[in-house]
């Protein structure tokens, strides 16, 4: 991993982007340490470091210093003047991430109205998040940074749920973290997700969405990779349809 962080970090075009903006962000399950992992991860501590090594995060920072006490690497930044301005909420859904549920068990517990247990968060970054959604001064825009989706729709659909992660798989999580940001009021709240190898938007409108306002998650991992390449009925005329607007 260390060598891998390395060769992106001498990347010339990653190199450029560096050198002309601030970069931040969080990690995902192969920055991580291991596929779909979570609290599991016999080495989760030094994935984290190294992640962080690559982010450029300083040395004696509050973020990298209580990785263990806080429950993972995440982060919050807010750029802009009042009245616009927007937060940047980076989670991490790795740490503290309970075993992932099987999505038929999910599915048949949903329909029968039983609730399938498991967390995403972590209780230690439950609390920052929700100290986070209600610092002042408040933002107009909230961005929340997830390595999975949080409204996985019409992309879990195409991907086959039971092939994708998300916080579909860990609905008791979801629904308390949509009660969170309705509880605080936050406004402007867009997703920021990946994991599933290719771009995406996913939207609840105002009806489904518990916020009370058309809710987006913009899934972004990567915006070089098109749906068409990993999408299971490729030799469907009127699936690429569907998604491209092409036959």
């Amino acid at each position: 991993m260390r060598q891998a962080y390395q060769e992106q970090l001498a990347h010339a075009g990653y190199a450029a982007l560096r050198a002309r903006a601030a970069v931040v962000g969080t990690y995902d399950d192969h920055d991580y340490g291991l596929n779909n992992a979570g609290a599991e991860l016999e080495h989760k501590d030094l994935g984290a470091q190294l992640a962080l090594d690559f982010l450029g995060e300083p040395a004696g920072s509050e973020r990298r210093q209580q990785v263990a006490s806080r429950g993972g690497i995440h982060a919050a930044y807010t750029y802009g003047p009042p009245g616009r301005r927007t937060r940047l909420i980076l989670l991490d859904t790795r740490y503290s991430r309970e075993a992932l549920p099987d999505v038929d068990l999910v599915t048949k517990r949903g329909l029968e109205g039983l609730e399938t247990p498991g967390d995403v968060l972590g209780e230690e970054q439950w609390a920052w998040l929700e100290a986070q959604l209600t610092h002042e001064p408040r933002a107009n825009l909230t961005i929340i940074g997830s390595s999975v989706p949080v409204l996985p729709g019409l992309s879990a659909f195409l991907m086959g749920a039971d092939l994708c992660e998300g916080w579909h798989r860990f609905p008791v999580a979801r629904a308390r973290l949509l009660r969170l940001l309705a509880r605080t009021g936050t406004t402007g709240v867009i997703f920021l997700g990946g994991d599933y190898h290719f771009g995406l938007i996913d939207e609840w409108d105002a009806q489904c969405s518990p916020l009370g306002y058309p809710t987006l998650d913009v899934v972004s991992s990567g915006m070089t990779h098109a749906v068409m390449d990993v999408l299971p009925f490729k030799g469907s005329r009127l699936w690429r349809w569907f998604v491209t607007g092409k036959q």
